[in-house]
């Protein structure tokens, strides 16, 4: 009989954890505009079709993220300083991602850009520190400034033929193969490794 109830005092906190962990987000009109929980894995609810500016920013103990399919935009510093996070697949669908949404979000290590995407915003991955390759699809046509910045692990780059970089776009990535900085020399300038005005 004891074994029966302690049985089912876990199942009881099991289905209390259900509506605990829907409210955790903070939505207004398909806009994620807060998580508020602790959870090293998250599920973003289907009915978001936006993570806000700042949304998870400074989650240190996320470690990994579902995105909705119905997703279409990422904010500003959306997952800003998430040190935790290892690896984030963006959807498809998504057409714009804000300036410096994964700020040093220093565990990561690997990212699947989407396919609606065209530019890489300024300092999307900047201090990125644990980033040590990085491809870039063919549709991506812009990479803003310090986009990598201080992404010291980064060794290689795999970039589209028609494409542009913006200055400081790879400063102070001292990981660089030289043959790879020796490219992005050629094709972009030495701008590209400038850090003067390095802000995200």
């Amino acid at each position: 009989m004891k074994r029966l109830m302690v049985v089912l005092v876990l199942c009881a906190a099991a289905v209390w954890n259900i509506p605990a962990l829907q409210g955790d987000f903070e939505i207004e009109n398909g806009v994620l505009v807060k998580y508020r929980g602790s959870a090293a894995e998250v599920v973003v609810l289907d009915r978001v079709t936006i993570i806000g500016d700042y949304a998870f920013s400074k989650c240190t103990g996320l470690a990994s993220i579902t995105l909705p399919v119905s997703l279409t935009a990422i904010g500003d510093w959306a997952f800003a300083d998430c040190s935790g996070l290892a690896s984030i697949t963006i959807p498809d669908r998504v057409a714009m991602i804000g300036r410096g949404a994964f700020v040093r979000c220093t565990g990561l290590t690997a990212i699947t850009l989407p396919a609606g995407s065209t530019f890489i915003n300024r300092g999307l991955f900047g201090g990125c520190s644990g980033l040590e390759s990085i491809t870039i699809p063919e549709n991506i046509t812009e990479i803003g400034p310090v986009a990598f910045a201080r992404c010291t692990s980064l060794k290689s780059v795999m970039l589209p033929e028609n494409i542009n970089a913006a200055y400081g776009a790879f400063s102070r990535c001292d990981s660089l193969d030289e043959s790879v900085r020796t490219y992005l020399r050629e094709r972009f300038g030495e701008d590209v490794f400038d850090n003067y005005g390095e802000s995200y």
